[in-house]
């Protein structure tokens, strides 16, 4: 009888541990995808912000032509948006410390499912 508890014990355990990994995965993945909807309205600041104050300063400290201070406000907004864009998919990199490299796998297909299910 000892035996059959502890059995049922463990086998209720493993399979709690296996519901928790989904159960975070799942809990990750919605918390992240509502973080991507701050991403349009910051990209757009960021770009927006970059570029018109390249432009200006090309334009007024350089005495730079409005052609000349329109190309590199173009590379500035752009890096502005691929900078508010790394910032967002550094915010993507959880998972689970500690566990398995099958967790980890669990964790990691569960998380991208329920992500671009949230996230689309």
């Amino acid at each position: 009888m000892k035996h059959l508890t502890l059995l049922l014990f463990i086998g209720l355990a493993w399979g709690q541990t296996d519901l928790s990994i989904k159960k975070e995965a799942v809990l990750d993945a919605k918390g992240d995808a509502k973080k991507w909807l701050a991403y349009p309205p910051l990209a757009l600041i960021s770009a927006g912000g970059l570029g018109t104050a390249t432009f200006f300063v090309g334009e007024d400290i350089f005495d730079m032509s409005d052609e000349l201070a329109f190309l590199p406000s173009i590379f500035a907004g752009s890096f502005g948006a691929v900078i508010s864009y790394n910032l967002f998919g550094e915010t993507n990199k959880k998972g689970i410390n500690g566990t398995s490299d099958s967790d980890n796998e669990l964790y990691e297909e569960i998380y991208s499912k329920e992500f671009k299910k949230k996230k689309v």
